[in-house]
C-alpha cells in the first residue's frame, strides 16, 4: 500500500460522456466505481465539495484496471442528485447507471473513443449483485452505460438469472446494444425495457466507411426488439462529409 492521499472528484457535464460535442448530466458511474478503489484502498476522498489541498482533483475517469474496481457506494456519490434523474435514458425515476463492461466488443469504429480499447466484462454474478444494491437504494430503473452490452453467453447466463430473482420491486434495466441477433424474447422477460442502438446510418457505402460492421439488413434485428416487447431507442448520425444532401 503506497502513501495515502487526498483526493477530489469534480463531476460535470462531461464526465460519463464519450464526446465532447454534448453536455449531459449523466450519472458517472465510472469515476464513482474508481473513487470507491481509492476509499478501500485508505485514500482521503471527497465529492464534488472539499477544503484544503489535494494530491488529485479529478473530473474524468483515471482509467484504473477496470475489472479491479468495486460497486459504487451510490449514496456518498449521491445518484439521487436531480441534476442525474433528468435523462431520457430513464422511464421510471429514480433511476441510476451500472456498467457492466468496459470498452466495446466491437471496438473498430472509426469515429468512436473505443476503437481500439480493451473490452473487459465483469462476471454475471457480480453484476446480479449491484442490481439488487440499487434496488434495496430504491432505484426503479437501472441503465448499464457500458459502451456495448455484452451478449453471447454472458448475456444468457445474466437473463436466466434475472429471470429467477425478478419481481415487481427489481428495477427494469436499459443498456446499449450493438445491432446483433441475440433472443430479446429473453431480455423482455428479465426485465430489459430500452435498448439503445447505435445505428449510426443506414447507407452501406457509409457503415463501410465508418467501419461499423454491420449490414443495412441487421436493422431489422431492432424491428425484433421492438416486437418482443423492448423499447428501441436509436442513435444516428448525419451530414457524413462523403454524402450529399439526398
Amino acid at each position: 500500500m503506497g502513501e495515502t492521499m487526498r483526493i477530489l472528484y469534480l463531476t460535470n457535464q462531461y464526465s460519463q460522456q464519450r464526446q465532447r460535442e454534448k453536455k449531459r448530466w449523466i450519472y458517472p458511474v465510472l469515476m464513482a466505481m474508481e473513487s470507491e478503489w481509492h476509499r478501500k484502498n485508505g485514500d482521503e476522498v471527497d465529492w464534488n465539495f472539499g477544503q484544503g489541498r489535494y494530491n488529485k482533483i479529478i473530473s474524468k475517469p483515471e482509467g484504473l484496471p477496470f475489472l479491479s474496481l468495486p460497486h459504487p457506494d451510490r449514496i456518498f456519490t449521491n445518484a439521487m442528485d436531480k441534476r442525474y434523474q433528468n435523462n431520457g435514458n430513464f422511464k421510471y425515476r429514480p433511476g441510476t447507471y451500472i456498467q457492466s463492461a468496459s470498452g466495446c466488443s466491437h471496438g473498430a469504429c472509426t469515429f468512436c473513443v473505443e476503437n481500439g480499447q480493451p473490452y473487459e466484462v465483469r462476471p454475471v454474478e457480480d453484476v446480479i449483485r449491484e442490481i439488487e444494491e440499487c434496488k434495496q437504494l430504491g432505484f426503479k430503473e437501472v441503465f448499464d452505460d457500458s459502451a456495448t452490452f455484452p451478449t453471447g453467453e454472458w448475456l444468457g447466463r445474466l437473463c436466466k438469472r434475472l429471470t429467477m430473482v425478478i419481481n415487481r420491486d427489481t428495477p427494469v434495466l436499459g443498456c446499449n446494444m450493438r445491432i446483433v441477433d441475440v433472443d430479446y424474447k429473453m431480455m423482455k422477460q428479465a426485465g430489459f425495457r430500452m435498448l439503445l442502438f447505435g445505428l449510426e446510418s443506414a447507407n452501406q457505402n457509409t457503415l463501410d466507411r465508418i467501419n461499423k460492421g454491420v449490414k443495412v439488413e441487421d436493422i431489422k434485428y431492432i424491428k425484433r426488439a421492438s416486437e418482443a416487447g423492448l423499447e428501441p431507442h436509436i442513435c444516428v448520425i448525419f451530414g457524413y462529409p462523403w454524402e450529399t444532401d439526398d
